[in-house]
């Protein structure tokens, strides 16, 4: 009997280890096309990884992937993902996993922030599964912005919480639609101008 619980433990591990590895390998195989879709202009890409509802409800998907398509300049040299949070969610026999990253992006002119929001697994209902939220912005504006901080952890804390929600990666315990649906770029000026609407008061950057 204590044989046959071990075996059953380690089944249920192998298991839930498989299945963490192939999440992984669905937010790292949109991630690459991500990267590729900007690097290449190439609009059909970037769209075929959008959730059905967004191109639904996004009737000028077409501009805001221009937008952003000019936006970012260049093609990439070095790409990662960072600031990773995960939320799995059980309810109703149905099994939800939220990914939110943020690719960062290194071209020859510049580095950009592209935050990422994908509902990775939904068992009950698999043709909502795709990316809901992509935000592109320029990734040197939010190091002048930190750096104004020093090595001061509380004045650090203190300017996370002064961004404005627009620009932040979404929280892991609040579920997904947090970015909105569709692709949002944000120029220097719109995040100064939505920071100055938050705390009334100008962004500090450091020269």
């Amino acid at each position: 009997m204590k044989n046959i619980i071990i075996i059953a433990t380690m089944l249920l591990f192998v298991g839930c280890s498989a299945y963490e590895d192939s999440s992984e390998k669905k937010v790292d195989k949109v991630v690459e096309k991500i990267v590729y879709s900007f690097d290449n202009k190439d609009a059909q890409t970037l769209k075929s990884l959008l959730n059905e509802d967004v191109i639904i409800a996004t009737p000028q998907l077409d501009a805001d992937i221009q937008k952003a398509f000019e936006f970012y300049k260049g093609k990439s040299i070095k790409f990662e993902r960072s600031d990773d949070s995960v939320n799995t969610t059980v309810e109703n026999d149905n099994i939800q996993k939220i990914c939110h990253t943020r690719i960062l992006v290194t071209t020859e002119c510049g580095v950009y922030s592209i935050p990422v929001e994908y509902l990775v697994e939904d068992k009950k209902n698999p043709q909502k599964q795709g990316v809901y939220g992509i935000k592109i912005m320029q990734f040197d504006f939010f190091k002048s912005y930190f750096s104004t901080a020093g090595s001061d952890v509380s004045k650090l804390n203190q300017l996370q919480d002064e961004l404005p929600d627009e620009v932040k990666v979404g929280k892991p315990d609040a579920g997904y639609k947090q970015y909105g649906m569709g692709i949002f770029t944000y120029t220097i000026d719109d995040i100064k101008e939505a920071y100055y609407k938050k705390n009334g008061k100008p962004m500090v950057l450091k020269d």
